[in-house]
C-alpha cells in the first residue's frame, strides 16, 4: 500500500501501528513522522509520533504534538492520558494531575482505567494530596495483584503510621504471595523498611532495603567503568582547547545546571531558583551524556581542535546552544530568564555543556556520602543507578562524582558554584541569596517559600519540597552506623574527607 500511495498519511500511520504493534519502535518512527507530516492536522496522528517520542524521552517534541491533539480532541482518554503523562514525567504536577483526572473520566476499557488509576494515584501522592489519593488508593487495592501492589505501596508513602498499621500489615500479606514478582518484592521490601524507619526500628528498616536490594543485584545489575569515562573526557576536554573554542558558544545565559548525587539536594536547590519569579525548571531532561557522547565522537585525536574551530566558525556551537534553549523553552512553557535543568549525573557533562553555554551557570551540590548513600538505598531508584543498591559501589560512584567536579573547577571555575546540603538547610537564606546572586538574579522572598507553590516533583524529594527548608535529614546515616561498616570502612581507605567531619 505504501508503495502505491507514498503520499498517503493513513498509509504511513498503519505501517508505524504494525510496526509499533511488533514491538519494532525505532523501525515506526520515520513512518509515524511522514503520517503527521502529510496530515498536521491529524490528531490521532500526532498523538501516535508523540508517544513514540516520549519512548526517548523526547518530550520536548512530544508536548506540542499531546498539546496539539487535545486541543482537537478533548474527549479522547488516550490524548489526556499521554499529556499527563509527559507532564508528571517533567515535573509539571499540577498539569498532570489536571489530565489524568480528565483522562480517567472515559477510559476505553477497564485495563485503561487501572493503569491512568495508577499514573493519577502516584501523581496526588507526589503533591502531598493525600486525601484525594487514598480515595483512589482503595480503588486499586480492590484490583489485581499489581494494583494491590501500587495501591500497598503509596499508602505506605502517605500514611505517617509504622509497620503495625493497616499499611504495614497489608505490605506483610503481599509479601507473603507466592505469585509477586521481583519488581513488585522489592517495592514492598522498600516501603515496608520505611514504615520501620517511622518507628525508629532502624535496624530492621535496613534489613528489608538490603533485601530489596540484594534482589536489584540478582537482575540486570549495570555499573559504571568510571576510570575510562573520567579519561576520555580530561583527554577531550584539555585547557587550550576549551579556552580558545569559548568564544563560540551561545551568548545565552539562560541556562542553570544543577549537579551532584542523586538524593543530595539537587531538587531542593532547582525548587528554590525556579520559586523566583523570573525563573523557571525543565526537571531532569537526562540527554547530555548522549548529547556528550556523540560530539566527542566526531571528533577523533588528530586535527581535533582545527576540525573543532572550523566547525565553531561555522555556527555548530551555537546551533547546539539553541536547540537546547529551544527545548528548554518548549518544556518550561515560558519565557523566563532563568531556566533550570537539574540532572545529577549531568556532573559528567560539563565540559560538553560550557563550551555550547560559556555563560552558563553551574551549582553542584555536595552532601556527606554517608547520608546521601541511605537516601539513595532506600528509594526504588531505576537500574541506571545500579550503584545505589551497594555500599562499595556507591562510594565509587561518589568518588568518581568528586574526581569529575574537582576537573570542572580547575578549567572553568567561574562557572561552578558548589553549594553543601548541611550549610544550605541550616543557613537557608544566606546560601539561597548566594545562589540566586552566582545565577544572576535579585533577592525573591518567594525562593524561600518555594513549598508553597511547588506542584509535583517527579522525584523521590517530593516530601521535603513539601516544607520548609529544615535540617532533619543531616547526620541520618548516624541512625545506621552499625549497618555501614563496608562504605565506612572503604570511606577510610578512600582518605576522603567531606568537609566539617
Amino acid at each position: 500500500m505504501l508503495r502505491d500511495y507514498p503520499r498517503q498519511a493513513e498509509a504511513h500511520f498503519l505501517l508505524a501501528r504494525a510496526l509499533l504493534d511488533d514491538k519494532k519502535r525505532q523501525m515506526a518512527m520515520p513512518y509515524a513522522e511522514a503520517a503527521h507530516k502529510l496530515a498536521p492536522d491529524n490528531s490521532h496522528y500526532a498523538y501516535y509520533l508523540g508517544y513514540l517520542y516520549m519512548d526517548y524521552r523526547l518530550h520536548e517534541f512530544a508536548l506540542p504534538l499531546f498539546r496539539q491533539a487535545i486541543k482537537t480532541s478533548p474527549e479522547v482518554s488516550q490524548f489526556q492520558e499521554a499529556i499527563g503523562a509527559c507532564y508528571q514525567d517533567i515535573g509539571r504536577g499540577e498539569e498532570a494531575i489536571r489530565h489524568l483526572r480528565e483522562a480517567l473520566r472515559a477510559p476505553p476499557d477497564e485495563r485503561a482505567r487501572t493503569r491512568i488509576l495508577g499514573k493519577l494515584t502516584q501523581a496526588l501522592v507526589t503533591a502531598d494530596k493525600a486525601d484525594e489519593a487514598r480515595l483512589y488508593i482503595a480503588e486499586l487495592l480492590k484490583g489485581d495483584i499489581r494494583c494491590r501492589v501500587m495501591g500497598a505501596r503509596d499508602a505506605a508513602m502517605i500514611t505517617p503510621e509504622g509497620v503495625q498499621s493497616e499499611e504495614g500489615h497489608r505490605i506483610k500479606a503481599l509479601l507473603e504471595t507466592e505469585a509477586l514478582s521481583d519488581s513488585h518484592r522489592v517495592q514492598l521490601l522498600l516501603a515496608l523498611g520505611r514504615l520501620f524507619e517511622r518507628d525508629k526500628d532502624y535496624a530492621t528498616a535496613f534489613d528489608h532495603w538490603a533485601k530489596a536490594r540484594d534482589i536489584s543485584k540478582s537482575q540486570n545489575w549495570f555499573l559504571r567503568d568510571h576510570t575510562a569515562r573520567i579519561a576520555e573526557s580530561v583527554e577531550f576536554y584539555q585547557p587550550d582547547l576549551v579556552d580558545r573554542l569559548s568564544a563560540f558558544g551561545s551568548t545565552s545565559d539562560v541556562p542553570v545546571f544543577v549537579v551532584g548525587m542523586p538524593r543530595s539536594g539537587t531538587t531542593l536547590t532547582e525548587q528554590i531558583i525556579a520559586a523566583h519569579p523570573q525563573a523557571d525548571g525543565v526537571g531532569e531532561l537526562a540527554r547530555f551524556e548522549q548529547l556528550d557522547r556523540a560530539f566527542r565522537s566526531d571528533y577523533p585525536a588528530g586535527n581535533r581542535l582545527d576540525n573543532m574551530l572550523r566547525n565553531a566558525r561555522a555556527g555548530e556551537f551555537v546551533a547546539r546552544a539553541d536547540e537546547t534553549l529551544r527545548i528548554f523553552r518548549v518544556v518550561a512553557d515560558s519565557q523566563a530568564a532563568r531556566i533550570v535543568e537539574k540532572t545529577p549525573h549531568n556532573f559528567q557533562n560539563l565540559g560538553y555543556l560550557r563550551l555550547m553555554f560559556p555563560k552558563a551557570r553551574f551549582v553542584h551540590i555536595r552532601r556527606h556520602p554517608l547520608d546521601a548513600f541511605i537516601s539513595s538505598y532506600q528509594n526504588n531508584l531505576n537500574a541506571s543507578h545500579g550503584y545505589a543498591y551497594d555500599q562499595e559501589e556507591y562510594l565509587k560512584e561518589y568518588l568518581y562524582h568528586e574526581r569529575f567536579m574537582d576537573y570542572w573547577k580547575s578549567l572553568f571555575p567561574g562557572n561552578i558554584l558548589t553549594v553543601h546540603y548541611e550549610q544550605l538547610t541550616s543557613e537557608p537564606e544566606s546560601w539561597a541569596r548566594k545562589i540566586l546572586e552566582f545565577v544572576g538574579l535579585p533577592w525573591h522572598d518567594d525562593c524561600l517559600r518555594f513549598f508553597e507553590k511547588a506542584g509535583t516533583v517527579r522525584t523521590f524529594s517530593t516530601q521535603q519540597v513539601r516544607k520548609p527548608v529544615n535540617t532533619q535529614s543531616i547526620a541520618r546515616w548516624r541512625r545506621y552506623a552499625e549497618q555501614l561498616g563496608p562504605i565506612s570502612k572503604a570511606l577510610a581507605e578512600s582518605g576522603f574527607n567531606y568537609p566539617g567531619t
